[in-house]
């Protein structure tokens, strides 16, 4: 009774370590991409790069 309960509580657990990491590595993903495309679109400066497409 207690091993599948311990089993099932580490699968769990496992499950939740897993979606967390992956959330921060998606959050981090679109940080550094905007950090990278904020940094490029400063330093060339040519009419294709815009930053945003909406005004204001």
């Amino acid at each position: 009774m207690n091993e599948t309960y311990v089993l099932g509580f580490e699968a769990e657990m496992a499950y939740r370590q897993q979606q967390l990491s992956s959330e921060f590595d998606h959050h981090e993903g679109v940080l550094m991409h905007w950090i990278r495309s904020h940094r490029m679109g400063h330093r060339t400066r040519s009419p294709h790069a815009r930053s945003t497409g909406q005004s204001g």
